[in-house]
């Protein structure tokens, strides 16, 4: 799943100019395909996703369908207040992707599940 979403999203972002990645330090030998052809359209905030949510906002406001990535409680129950309140009251183009289950991440069972808000 990690690789089909990031294969098409560097297909869209071939013909979307506007399309931009925000992660949360991780995806490393699935990001790269992404972070290597749009190296100004890529950025690892680190481990900060609240950071991650707020940069995503801003450069939604500027006109970017920005997509965050990380692990599934990060960028969701870490950030619920930031995606409230920078996100979804300004209605912008956001969309979380989260990769393992919420409040557990075991080798044998990763699934990627998807959140997200529309403008």
């Amino acid at each position: 799943m990690r690789d089909a979403f990031i294969d098409e999203l560097t297909e869209l972002a071939e013909t979307n100019p506007q399309i931009a990645l925000v992660v949360g330090d991780l995806g490393y030998s699935v990001i790269e395909r992404f972070a290597e052809r749009f190296p100004d359209r890529f950025f690892n905030v680190g481990v900060a996703e609240q950071n991650m949510t707020g940069l995503a906002a801003g450069m939604a406001s500027e006109g970017y369908h920005v997509f965050t990535y990380s692990i599934a409680n990060f960028p969701t129950f870490r950030c619920a207040e930031q995606i409230r309140n920078d996100v979804d009251h300004h209605r912008l183009a956001v969309t979380v992707v989260a990769v393992g289950e919420a409040l557990r991440m075991e080798r044998s069972a990763i699934r990627t599940m998807r959140c997200r808000t529309t403008p």
